[in-house]
């Protein structure tokens, strides 16, 4: 194959959010690297997971901001073999996901009665481990553009990502919560929800 060609086909391959191994690296990582953690909260077999997992995750604007955050995903979804690449999350194993999520579930995650939690979510944390903001539910891409900007910002004011944060053009959602209320709950009652956004509750691994 030609380098022209490979570049070509190179260029229309979806890239992915680079998804770190393990939500305690990140954590540790992120003081000294001053960036924002961001942990995404997904599970396997449900429609508005789907979307998010193959569509706004690879967002080719969703990619590019996700290079200043330190990323991980947590899924209790079983896969046929651990520890084989995952190929919903490329650039990690199934176990690192699963990883990720009882990690996430000891550290930040609330969950109900039944031990579940809220999928799709997302927590976006300061260098400190501190929870800035979560959002709960289904979001856009546009949305969640809206929130890594916001995230980053508030962490490094001088990043120059203003622009996805401008009034009007783009806003937090609606069932953002911030660290001031309760975060990272899965609680449907604390956060209005756009009737377009579905959640399902995932149960523990």
């Amino acid at each position: 194959m030609s380098t022209l060609a490979i570049a070509l086909l190179s260029s229309i391959v979806a890239r992915d959010i680079e998804w770190q191994t393990s939500l305690e690296a990140c954590l540790a990582r992120a003081p000294a690297e001053s960036k924002v953690v961001f942990l995404a909260v997904n599970m396997d077999g449900e429609p508005a997971n789907e979307r998010m997992a193959e569509g706004v995750y690879r967002d080719k604007t969703i990619v590019r901001l996700s290079e200043r955050t330190l990323n991980a995903v947590a899924s209790a979804s079983p896969h046929p073999d651990w520890e084989r690449p995952c190929p919903r999350f490329r650039g990690i194993a199934c176990a690192d996901h699963r990883l990720v999520d009882m990690q996430a579930r000891e550290r930040i995650l609330e969950a109900d009665g039944a031990g579940r939690v809220v999928a799709p979510q997302h927590v976006f944390l300061a260098p400190d481990g501190s929870v800035i903001f979560s959002v709960p539910y289904e979001i856009t891409a546009l949305e969640l553009e809206w929130c890594l900007a916001k995230a980053i910002l508030t962490v490094d004011p001088d990043a120059g990502l203003e622009p996805f944060c401008t009034p009007g053009s783009r806003s937090l959602p609606s069932a953002a919560r911030s660290a001031s209320s309760e975060a990272a709950t899965p609680s449907c009652s604390s956060a209005t929800a756009a009737s377009e956004r579905t959640a399902a509750f995932e149960l523990p691994s």
